[in-house]
């Protein structure tokens, strides 16, 4: 089941399956989800993205909603990738060497 954990503006709101622990940001003004995960959605499959050489054989993945995300890569491109992997309980990679004060609006060091 995806919890709705908090709003972080009116417009932009951190969720959280509880079956899998991803935790996502999605940003209603622009129609855009962040998470701390690479993710693929369907008609991409794992396979293809081994086959591709994005994704190692060893990589662990999981489900949640239509999404499957690699819980062993860490990819934080924008802040509200970090905020996603604060609160991310998947049991995969949220090692990192910033993280995103969001409160601040500022990166500090892990």
């Amino acid at each position: 089941m995806t919890k709705q954990l908090f709003k972080l503006t009116p417009k932009t709101t951190l969720y959280r399956d509880d079956e899998t622990g991803i935790a996502w940001v999605e940003d209603f003004t622009t129609g855009v989800g962040y998470a701390a995960h690479p993710n693929i959605k369907r008609p991409r499959t794992v396979a293809e993205m081994l086959q591709k050489g994005h994704w190692g054989p060893d990589e662990r993945t999981i489900r949640s909603q239509s999404f499957t995300y690699n819980i062993d890569r860490l990819v934080i491109e924008h802040p509200l990738d970090d905020v996603a992997r604060q609160h991310c309980q998947c049991g995969g990679n949220h090692a990192a060497t910033r993280w995103y004060d969001f409160p601040n609006q500022q990166w500090r060091d892990a």
